[in-house]
């Protein structure tokens, strides 16, 4: 039998790749060779008349997105936002390299142009337009700051000033910062003003007018931290400016006129929109739930507080904690005139204290609004909600990350804790 011989096919390789002889223009369709065009699927006809080549990275894009500088060098977008920018006055797009910018008082970038017609402010250091600048015997300033320096120590109640934030040095900062508003009536105001403030400075605080006091003024403070606050130096200017105070005559708790607002730094609680109003949905409601003693906490004479600083009363409903926030948020938000007031774009502000001249009192308040905010910070809705006064007391004295011996000795003054030990037997 004859013997089969089985024969393996040679396999021929792969055609190499041919590119196409011919193109369609994306344009014009006109029919082209590819090699003979800059720009992939585009004539050499059309490239030409529609399209430009970067300066910068050589690559080719439509004329009509392509950016000029004021170096006559035209750049691609890509590159024009990583090497360009645009003075803020005059318009112009410059090139970072050959006009280095500088920073206008309102965040807008100064070319070198434009920059001969702006001085910088001798008190607050920032860049204005020559024009917006008041010049005096004593420098060249700012129109906010020029108020400094007229003599009078008590601003008028726009007057504000960009804020200055002081913080323990070498300290470790939390991100929350207080802001004070200290309203006094009664006395010598603009002698109280003038006192205190050449004692510590515009740096940090300084006199607004305020229509709701009869004859006084209104303290405010720069943003502090609470370590910088409570801290020993801190402490020391509260007993000189309450001091200074009753010295020259000024009332704050012994009046139906004042309060004590604390505002705290929204940017403590998270960026984001969602953490903001989980944020004030667990403020407003605590202090909703628990408005009985903290209005004796508060000190606010009924008629007052419900003037003043009432609770928000939001709308209750069963939903999940990001719809309630939202919904809680925009309603608390049409009205600033509340306990916590959430109408501010920076600040959540703390209204229902009564005013005081009384450092222990001011120290209390001050660790008990540090303390609740770490406390909210750190809990969702759910835990708050569960929390009755004598134990947010205790929470908020733990969360509190300063001492908080002022605040300790104030509660058991206003007898809204039992002191440790002191149980009777029924």
């Amino acid at each position: 039998m004859p013997r089969t011989t089985t024969r393996t096919r040679a396999r021929r390789a792969n055609p190499p790749q041919r590119e196409a002889l011919l193109s369609f223009c994306g344009h014009c369709e006109s029919v082209f060779e590819p090699a003979s065009s800059p720009v992939p699927d585009v004539c050499p006809s059309c490239a030409e008349t529609r399209y430009a080549r970067c300066d910068c990275c050589g690559s080719y894009h439509l004329a009509e997105g392509m950016i000029a500088t004021s170096e006559l060098h035209t750049l691609c977008r890509g590159c024009a936002e990583s090497l360009t920018y645009t003075c803020g006055f005059c318009g112009q797009r410059h090139e970072t390299e050959s006009h280095e910018p500088t920073t206008a008082h309102d965040g807008r970038l100064v070319c070198d142009e434009c920059l001969p017609s702006f001085s910088r402010c001798d008190c607050c250091g920032r860049l204005f337009r020559s024009s917006d600048t008041r010049l005096t015997n004593d420098g060249r300033y700012c129109w906010s700051c020029s108020a400094y320096n007229t003599g009078r120590a008590i601003m008028s109640y726009s007057f504000k000033p960009e804020p200055v934030f002081h913080d323990v040095e070498g300290g470790d900062p939390s991100g929350l910062y207080l802001g004070v508003e200290l309203e006094m009536d009664c006395g010598d105001a603009e002698a109280a003003a003038k006192r205190i403030s050449e004692a510590y400075g515009p740096q940090v605080l300084y006199f607004k007018h305020d229509g709701s006091l009869d004859d006084g003024c209104e303290l405010v403070t720069h943003p502090m931290s609470p370590e910088y606050m409570t801290s020993d130096a801190g402490k020391e200017m509260w007993r000189d400016i309450c001091a200074s105070a009753l010295a020259e005559g000024m009332r704050s708790h012994d009046t139906n006129t004042c309060g004590l607002h604390v505002h705290v730094s929204r940017g403590f609680f998270g960026a984001s929109r969602t953490s903001q109003e989980l944020t004030e949905l667990k403020l407003i409601e605590t202090v909703d739930r628990l408005f009985e003693p903290i209005v004796i906490f508060s000190r606010r004479k009924r008629h007052c507080i419900d003037r003043w600083a009432p609770k928000c009363n939001a709308p209750k409903e069963d939903a999940g904690w990001a719809k309630k926030a939202k919904r809680v948020s925009s309603f608390a938000k049409r009205d600033r005139y509340h306990a916590v007031n959430v109408a501010n774009d920076a600040t959540i502000e703390f209204r229902l204290f009564r005013g005081t001249l009384k450092p222990e009192t001011i120290l209390a308040t001050l660790q008990f609004v540090t303390g609740l905010c770490h406390l909210v910070k750190a809990s969702n809705p759910s835990q708050m909600d569960r929390y009755g006064w004598y134990g947010l007391c205790d929470a908020v004295m733990d969360a509190c990350p300063v001492d908080t011996a002022e605040l300790h000795d104030y509660l058991i003054e206003r007898e809204l804790i039992v002191p440790e030990g002191d149980f009777a037997c029924a």
